[in-house]
């Protein structure tokens, strides 16, 4: 249970938090209270998408998933500019590597995965993912 006073100021927070912002929230709240430790049964699938403006996030992208497969695990890696959002409830596990540019904006390579993310319906519920930016 949430004490009132802290629901009082979390329901000011998201009353002046773009949409950008909440889903960040979101996410940071998520991270903070995930358990960790070794997924169940192992991590069966892992999706790498990248965007990039200079070519660094790719080539983090790069490292990480040389780095998995030393670990055998099944990786594949995916430019986010040729990665079909419909296919994201699909995955079991992503990891997202992006460049931001200015105030915090994708890279011309994942405006359209960013915008495309923003207006999808897709149920991504299920989905395990995290988000280096």
């Amino acid at each position: 249970m949430i004490r009132p006073s802290t629901k009082q100021l979390l329901d000011e927070l998201l009353k002046v938090s773009t949409p950008e912002e909440k889903i960040w929230i979101n996410g940071y709240l998520n991270g903070l209270l995930s358990q960790p430790g070794p997924v169940e049964g192992g991590l069966q699938k892992l999706t790498v998408l990248y965007g990039t403006e200079t070519g660094n996030a790719k080539k983090v992208a790069l490292q990480f998933t040389a780095a998995a497969k030393k670990k055998q695990i099944p990786v594949k890696l995916v430019d986010a500019a040729q990665y079909n959002i419909s296919t994201l409830s699909k995955e079991d596990h992503v990891l997202v590597i992006i460049s931001t540019q200015g105030e915090g904006e994708p890279p011309v390579t994942a405006k359209k995965f960013y915008d495309d993310l923003m207006q999808s319906t897709v149920d991504l519920s299920s989905l395990h993912f995290a988000v280096f930016a």
